[in-house]
């Protein structure tokens, strides 16, 4: 399998198991700037699989850290209002929702003050997602995202190939048809949870 097929079956994996994208539904991609090769990736899966429309949110770290070094106390923690407007409609349109995660600079706001590092995450955006994944108006999937800072704090050398060996791995990528492999998967441990709740133990030893 080489990369760009392992790349596309991962895409594929996170849009129609991880966040069950259906047809008509639109999608919000999550993702650092660093990320944009596994997100057009995702882009393309969520066409394929019927999206309405497709929106990615770019995030920059390098953004965050000017904020705190240089920007206003205002600016620390700010959440740009027509993004909150939008995400507070989600409940009406009921987007599908990716997020990409893998830290490609885990050491550039280690120098920083913490309490204002803490601070700087937009926090009524943060609120107002969390409202609507708790309160189920999206369907959504946190995605490992596989980069050079990662594989340095795993590997302890940017060896980003051995992390998308071990991630394939891992995801059942080499199967035949990962998504049907991982819903088989699924039900699986569906019958597992049933099996478990018929017997109604009252203690575990």
């Amino acid at each position: 399998m080489n990369p760009a097929e392992r790349l596309r079956r991962y895409a594929e994996l996170a849009v129609r198991v991880g966040a069950n994208v259906q047809a008509g539904q639109d999608v919000v991609v999550m993702c650092l700037v660093e990320h944009a090769e596994i997100a057009r990736a995702v882009i393309r899966e969520a066409y394929r699989a019927g999206a309405q429309h497709v929106v990615v949110l770019y995030s920059d770290l390098h953004l965050r850290r000017a904020a705190i070094e240089l920007g206003p106390e205002s600016e620390i923690g700010w959440s740009a209002p027509y993004l909150l407007d939008w995400i507070k409609r989600w409940p009406e349109e009921n987007p599908a929702l990716i997020s990409l995660a893998g830290n490609p600079d885990p050491d550039l706001l280690s120098d920083l003050d913490p309490s204002l590092v803490g601070r700087a995450d937009p926090k009524d955006i943060r609120v107002a997602m969390l409202e609507n994944i708790t309160g189920r108006h999206v369907n959504w999937t946190i995605v490992a995202a596989p980069n050079a800072g990662w594989a340095t704090q795993v590997f302890g050398e940017p060896d980003v190939a051995r992390l998308w060996r071990l991630l394939a791995k891992v995801m059942r990528l080499d199967a035949d048809d990962p998504v049907a492999a991982w819903w088989r998967r699924m039900d699986e441990l569906g019958a597992r949870c049933q099996a478990l709740d018929e017997r109604r133990f009252d203690a575990v030893h």
